[in-house]
């Protein structure tokens, strides 16, 4: 995005007044990413929790979610990238972009599935937040040691009568 606006600039900086006003332009930019860069809170601002069963049945659907929280004095933008094992398949992921407000938790839904049995490591989730003005974007990684159990399913078990 920063290329787009400053690639026309070089256009006018055919002579040497042009390539003053180019330069001063393009400073200006690099000035207004580091701008909005410093206005992107870090990783102590930003608290992410992910709350996952411990344990799922092969092909069960259960609901889960992520809790964020902020402490910055601003409303801010985010969205959330996870990794999960192959074991585990997430549908109704969250939304790219989320609004969080400050001093408020926001809470992301999630639907998770149990695709093979054992006991997996959840993955690293990582938190991408914009700018204000969206010139620059910070990605905090977050490594829970959260796990999760797939084992085999009973939800089809109460259709069969015990004999005695």
């Amino acid at each position: 995005m920063v290329l787009a606006i400053a690639a026309p600039v070089w256009l006018v900086s055919f002579d040497a007044n042009g390539q003053v006003v180019a330069t001063v332009i393009v400073a200006l930019i690099a000035l207004s990413v580091l701008v909005d860069a410093v206005r992107i809170p870090g990783s102590s601002s930003v608290v992410l929790q992910r709350i996952f069963p411990l344990t799922i049945g092969v092909g069960d659907a259960k609901e889960a979610h992520y809790e964020v929280r902020s402490s910055w004095p601003a409303a801010l933008k985010v969205s959330i990238t996870q990794q999960l094992p192959a074991s585990i398949s997430e549908t109704d992921g969250p939304a790219d972009v989320m609004p969080l407000t400050d001093r408020e938790a926001l809470v992301i839904p999630t639907t998770i599935t149990g695709k093979v049995r054992g006991s997996f490591k959840l993955g690293p989730v990582a938190l991408t937040i914009p700018g204000p003005w969206g010139l620059a974007k910070r990605s905090i990684l977050y490594n829970p040691a959260d796990t999760i159990t797939v084992v085999p399913s009973i939800v089809g078990a109460g259709r069969y009568r015990l004999l005695a």
